[in-house]
């Protein structure tokens, strides 16, 4: 069997595309949801949604959760997540994997927030086909700096299992507190 040689003009996953901004949100008083209404769209297959500086609900996490187009929460979020994680000072760590099945959020991240500035967390998900009638994937990064004196790194992957379509996205606290900052925007992504 002869190998046969690619040229790089002959790839496009990837190759040339772009993120166009659909909307972006930046702390004006205190909620604890910020909502992105009607930001999935037949437009695109594939979302980048990219957060920072979210701190203020104290010892709360941080979830993103899809909404159909009357606004109720799609469910049934089955996800993996990896996170690895080091005292402040460097000095103790370890790593661990947790599966989370049949959940109404996607939980991308498990360490608490505290009312303070100090303990943030930044996020970069990206979600593929939310709104088409398929399954919705998801995958995550995220870097806490925790209330409990540690530094997490977490990634996950994630699968919406419901075809229904989703028109809307929420990014908020599992406890209700609200945040006291946050930056975020979601983009379209362009192949």
């Amino acid at each position: 069997m002869a190998l046969s040689k690619i040229l790089s003009s002959s790839l496009s996953a990837g190759v040339g595309g772009s993120l166009v901004k659909i909307a972006s949100a930046s702390y004006s008083s205190a909620v604890n949801t910020v909502t992105f209404t009607d930001c999935f769209t037949a437009d695109y297959s594939d979302y980048k949604v990219i957060g920072s500086g979210f701190w203020g609900a104290n010892d709360g996490e941080v979830y993103a959760r899809v909404l159909d187009s009357g606004g109720t929460n799609i469910t049934t979020w089955t996800s993996i997540n990896m996170y690895s994680y080091t005292s402040n000072a460097g000095a103790s760590g370890s790593s661990t994997i947790l599966q989370y099945g049949s959940q109404n959020h996607y939980r991308f991240n498990d360490a608490k927030l505290a009312s303070d500035n100090q303990h943030q967390i930044m996020f970069e998900l990206n979600f593929s086909n939310p709104y088409e009638s398929l399954y919705t994937m998801a995958t995550g990064k995220a870097g806490i700096s925790a209330t409990n004196n540690y530094i997490y790194n977490q990634d996950s992957t994630a699968t919406l299992f419901s075809t229904t379509s989703a028109r809307s996205l929420e990014i908020f606290t599992d406890n209700s507190a609200n945040f006291a900052g946050y930056n975020v925007a979601i983009y379209g992504v362009t192949q």
